[in-house]
């Protein structure tokens, strides 16, 4: 009994293990169109799940950023295209099911609902005239009840559609002759008059229309007051802005708003837009989420912002900004999940780079600040301290193809470092054993790159100098398992001898490593003020 107890246990925690969540990076995978994508965020069992990336590599997709379950897109996410069109809302099983919304190449949004990735079910168009349609759709098509204007305003059509055309009863009025037509409809033209199946705003004895020089109105208008009231179309001629939908005391409550560089759809307040909303500013950005007094608020908010291909997906403080807990994708498809601070990633979390590395801590606007854990694109640990200096030595050379990236921590201090000779710097999360002060990854202003680690710092040119001869002894003697190589990487250059009160440097390369031709590997003694300093450079920066 004993052994079947402890054989039970050790099942229970196997299993335990094999299905924890962790992050990485993971290769050729298919997405719901048998597209090919590489993956960074959250795994389980092998595959996507929770929150994560999928970087394409065609001609026509960016990436998917959103929720994951068993490798497909489940949950809210958007898939971003490089013609600047998108598809965001709710998938399920690697499409759009339920409410979603479209940006098409020739500018037309569609913002209503999907099944298995097609427009199916009620939703609304606006199209890039301007003009727009609302009612049901079926595979992509417009089929059942819809309304639709055109961009100039000129005519209110509420017709049965069938493949995509005007095909049944339906009412078309027109406001040059303010004449209503009603009766059936074929291939998008009225073959007979008579009565239409069903009752239409149009045909109200509420319905009044005006055309002038300031504006066109097609709607109810409740006669007491002379307000409008009921479904109405309002067309400002001055500032070409248009408005559809249902009206209560002269204004717009639920509908449609359309203007020269903006598209809105949803309910509105005298304070502002409330409630469940969409809304597009062409070419920029596209919102969806909860609105209060006008402003993106609370939880589960979606923004898209179309110039610089990013998306945010969370909470927004009372003004729309980005505050509160989220996840966010950028351009490099780097992803942050955790707190943010008026649009800045502050607070906990974890942050996925495109390599899979991952960063768990705190942070302060994007930069790491304390670190809990640093993973590989495996979830593997990293050593943030590794034990011996080749152990140091072969983990950064590693991530020098990466910038460096994933090793930066908080901004480097500015009087070892100073912004006259550095374009960017920032202490690491990852240092050499022996370190007498903070590693630092540096960029100058020629976009060389560099990482520094001081192994010495004293007045003492004897204790200077012994610590030199050792480095360049144990760079002469490296042998680094770098990625790529099936063989140990070792390392060549001639050793200059120390100079007391002088700077002296011993260069070294790679051997017959070509991935990484442009990479050196520099001992330095440098004597300034009377003080000395050995240190270990490495990058493809150039010293003299």
């Amino acid at each position: 009994m004993k052994k079947l107890a402890a054989l039970f246990i050790f099942s229970l925690a196997l299993l335990h293990v094999t299905g924890q969540t962790t992050t990485g990076r993971l290769e050729n995978l298919k997405d719901g169109w048998d597209a090919t994508i590489d993956y960074v965020g959250e795994i389980k069992n092998g595959e996507p799940n929770g929150v994560g990336i999928a970087i394409y590599s065609n001609d026509f997709a960016l990436r998917y950023a959103g929720n994951f379950l068993n490798g497909q897109y489940n949950g809210k996410g958007a898939l971003l295209f490089k013609d600047g069109t998108f598809l965001s809302g709710e998938w399920k099983n690697g499409k759009l099911n339920g409410k979603g919304a479209y940006l098409s190449k020739e500018g037309h949004l569609y913002v209503g609902s999907f099944v298995d990735g097609k427009k199916t079910g009620k939703g609304t168009f606006i199209f890039a005239d301007k003009s727009l349609l609302t009612g049901e759709m079926k595979n992509d098509t417009y089929e059942g009840r819809c309304i639709y204007i055109p961009g100039q305003g000129k005519t209110i059509s509420d017709n049965i559609y069938a493949d995509g055309k005007m095909k049944g009863s339906g009412y078309q009025y027109d406001i040059d002759s303010k004449n209503l037509s009603e009766g059936i409809w074929d291939d998008g033209t009225l073959t007979s008059s008579g009565t239409a199946s069903y009752y239409s705003f149009l045909k109200s004895p509420n319905f009044y229309a005006d055309k002038s020089d300031d504006q066109i109105l097609m709607g109810g208008v409740d006669k007491n007051n002379n307000l409008l009231q009921d479904t109405a179309f309002f067309y400002n001629l001055k500032d070409n802005s248009r408005y559809f939908g249902y009206c209560e005391k002269g204004y717009l409550s639920d509908g449609i708003i359309i203007k020269d560089s903006t598209a809105f759809i949803g309910k509105v307040k005298d304070d502002g837009a409330y409630g469940e909303c969409s809304f597009y500013k062409i070419k920029k950005f596209y919102d969806e989420g909860n609105y209060q007094k006008d402003f993106l608020t609370g939880p589960n908010n979606l923004s898209i912002d179309l110039n610089k291909n990013t998306i945010y997906y969370g909470e927004t403080s009372d003004r729309g900004l980005f505050s509160g807990k989220a996840w966010f994708a950028n351009n490099y498809n780097e992803l942050y999940v955790g707190n943010f601070q008026l649009g800045k990633f502050t607070g906990s979390g974890f942050l996925v780079f495109s390599n899979g590395k991952t960063v768990r801590g705190t942070f302060a606007k994007g930069n790491t600040i304390t670190v809990t854990s640093l993973t590989d694109e495996n979830g593997k640990p990293i050593p943030q301290k590794p034990k011996t200096f080749i152990d140091a030595l072969t983990i950064i050379t590693n991530e020098y193809a990466d910038n460096y990236e994933a090793f930066k921590g908080a901004e480097a201090n500015e009087g070892d470092y100073p912004v006259d000779d550095y374009y960017s710097a920032y202490n690491s999360i990852v240092s050499f054993p022996g370190s007498v002060d903070e590693n630092v990854i540096a960029e100058d202003y020629d976009f060389y790159l560099s990482f520094h680690a001081a192994l010495y710092k004293g007045k003492s040119f004897a204790a200077a100098q012994a610590k030199y001869d050792e480095l360049c002894k144990a760079l002469s003697a490296a042998s680094l398992n770098l990625k790529g190589s099936s063989t140990p990487v070792t390392l060549s250059g001639d050793v200059e001898e120390a100079k007391e009160n002088a700077t002296t440097r011993s260069k070294f390369g790679l051997k017959n490593y070509s991935s990484l031709s442009d990479y050196n590997v520099y001992a330095e003694i440098k004597y300034d003020n009377g003080e000395y300093k050995v240190s270990i450079i490495t990058g493809d920066i150039e010293l003299d």
